[in-house]
């Protein structure tokens, strides 16, 4: 498919920004993304937060990351003892003990080295230490963990903006990357002494926010001298593997399109040819939304639209959102459709996020990283409003939706996107897609194709009944037509006559 060799996503970052400042890969998954490529080098960095906030981790990772590309480094410890400071990191997937053996980072306690505990101490003296250490490891990337700890110590205003002066200078002539943490002693405030924001080329700030089921992060550039940066807040994670971010994705729209030729079957031959006149079925690049209530067969569209690509070898994936990816195994196996052999293969993937605490950053970050991955050709997400159910508001909800469907568009995928419509049920006032009339449908402006499901009571039973209600570029059918949800999946049959 043509579309598919198209550019979704900003490329990979050069080391060169526009001005030509060089710069450094971090490594730290999605940091790079948000710094244009990198930190610049020879540059002072505060890392700012409160505790527990992630700044220990964040350091060892860049320095670890760093001696991969042939950078030595020095870490300088004052708040805590290095054996603590190196068992709260030896779990980490980073962590290499060969590495911290042959010192190519090496670990320094500056209260051990100075006897920081005897008395007043002489800045000079600090600043020809860490010189000399750096020089003697030709250290490259110097972490100093924290600022706060050693200004403390010094404990002298004039003396404190001086010592931060010269510290920079001795670095830059190193030609050395630092990063100085901080705690964060208030809101809005970076540093305890005030000097140390102003004097730094660059401020990160890390911050915890309680969420329903866990803690938050957050991170936020504030300053980078030199590199244009995107700003705004950025979700991250502090995993086995090290920080995790999840950066907004920069998507090229002059390169979202729809393929009118190309058509991907649903899977069902009877709505193949209600979709334009023929055996046809949806355009490649449209985003389908299949709406109805509780029980009308929502998922069994979405797992006929599935299985019909995976048939054919292409791959696919399933943003599990309402059930887990168990139960979706069992109801497709209870029509036929075994799911576990194509996870195997690697041709589906399923992704269940955590909706207590869902953000969408996060999980359109998850998404398209698997689509770049497998290079999926169908999506399905199920459902959407389980979304706007769950933590995000509606707002959110579209934000997401609108990214999410162009950059479904760019790289020439197939999505078909599941809601839950309770009008037979008494929808709640506000959904996003409340009732069948299509004044509002909220989401009709984002989405392709709208296939409506209901119910009507006839005598003593209650029948299913579809209605393409939205296709786009598409001569589709108008009328409404019975179904039924069989072992083997949906039966399209007559038109409905009231």
């Amino acid at each position: 498919m043509a579309q598919k060799d198209k550019l979704a996503v900003v490329k990979q970052h050069p080391q060169k920004s526009s001005s030509t400042v060089l710069q450094q890969k971090t490594s730290i998954p999605g940091l790079d993304e948000v710094l244009n490529g990198g930190f610049p080098n020879h540059i002072l960095i505060l890392l700012s937060g409160t505790s527990g906030t992630g700044k220990t981790v964040f350091s060892f990772q860049w320095l670890f990351e760093g001696v991969k590309q042939g950078e030595n480094g020095v870490y300088i410890s004052i708040t805590e003892p290095l054996f603590t400071a190196v068992r709260n990191i030896e779990s980490m997937e980073f962590y290499d003990r060969k590495i911290i053996e042959q010192e190519k980072i090496r670990l320094i306690d500056i209260k051990e080295g100075l006897g920081l505990n005897q008395g007043v101490v002489d800045p000079q003296s600090i600043l020809r230490y860490v010189e000399q250490q750096i020089k003697e490891n030709n250290a490259k990337r110097v972490v100093i963990d924290s600022i706060t700890a050693v200004l403390y110590t010094i404990n002298d205003k004039a003396k404190i903006r001086q010592f931060v002066f010269e510290l920079k200078k001795i670095l830059a002539t190193l030609g050395c990357t630092t990063i100085l943490t901080s705690e964060a002693p208030e809101v809005d405030k970076y540093s305890a002494y005030g000097v140390e924001e102003f004097v730094s080329d660059g401020i990160i700030i890390l911050s915890n926010v309680v969420g329903e089921n866990q803690i938050l992060r957050n991170l936020r550039i504030i300053k980078m001298r030199g590199i244009n940066f995107r700003t705004g807040t950025v979700i991250f994670d502090i995993t086995s593997s090290g920080l995790q971010l999840y950066p907004k994705i920069p998507i090229d729209r002059s390169v979202a399109t729809t393929e009118f030729k190309n058509r991907l079957s649903s899977g069902i031959k009877e709505l193949d040819a209600l979709c334009d006149g023929g055996n046809d079925g949806f355009p490649q690049g449209h985003v389908i939304m299949v709406a109805g209530n509780t029980g009308s067969g929502k998922t069994t569209f979405a797992l006929h639209f599935l299985i019909e690509g995976l048939k054919k070898g292409e791959s696919g994936i399933y943003v599990a959102l309402e059930e887990s990816s168990s139960q979706i195994r069992k109801t497709a196996l209870a029509h036929g459709w075994d799911l576990k052999k194509y996870e195997k293969s690697g041709k589906l993937v399923f992704i269940n996020p955590d909706l207590m605490d869902v953000n969408p950053d996060k999980l359109l970050y998850l998404i398209i990283n698997t689509e770049n991955k497998i290079g999926a050709i169908r999506v399905i997400v199920d459902s959407v409003s389980s979304l706007e159910s769950a933590t995000m508001n509606k707002i959110k909800v579209r934000e997401f939706l609108i990214q999410f469907s162009g950059f479904m568009k760019t790289k020439g995928v197939t999505s078909l996107l599941t809601y839950l419509s309770e009008e037979a049920f008494g929808a709640e006032s506000g959904q996003l897609l409340g009732s069948g009339s299509s004044s509002e449908l909220r989401l009709s402006s984002i989405v392709d194709g709208i296939i409506l499901l209901r119910y009507v009571e006839r005598g003593q039973s209650v029948a299913k009944l579809l209605n393409i209600l939205k296709m786009r570029g598409a001569a589709h059918s108008k009328n409404i037509w019975q179904f039924e949800v069989e072992k083997d999946g949906v039966k399209i049959g007559q038109v409905f006559k009231r």
